[in-house]
């Protein structure tokens, strides 16, 4: 788990990056990128494998 530092805790550091992870990999232009490099079957699994898991912090 990251640590927290002086201005957030290691809640809002995860919760950060979480939110972060799901913008990035949902994004049009990264998925038009990946799409023209890998193929529409590496998108569907993005979409379809990756960005569907619930991200479970204890």
């Amino acid at each position: 788990m990251p640590m927290r530092n002086e201005n957030l805790t290691s809640k809002q550091i995860i919760s950060f990056r979480d939110e972060a992870f799901m913008k990035y990999f949902s994004s049009l232009q990264y998925q038009n990128s990946v799409g023209k490099i890998f193929g529409q079957n590496i998108v569907d699994f993005i979409n379809n494998e990756v960005l569907t898991k619930k991200i479970v912090r204890i």
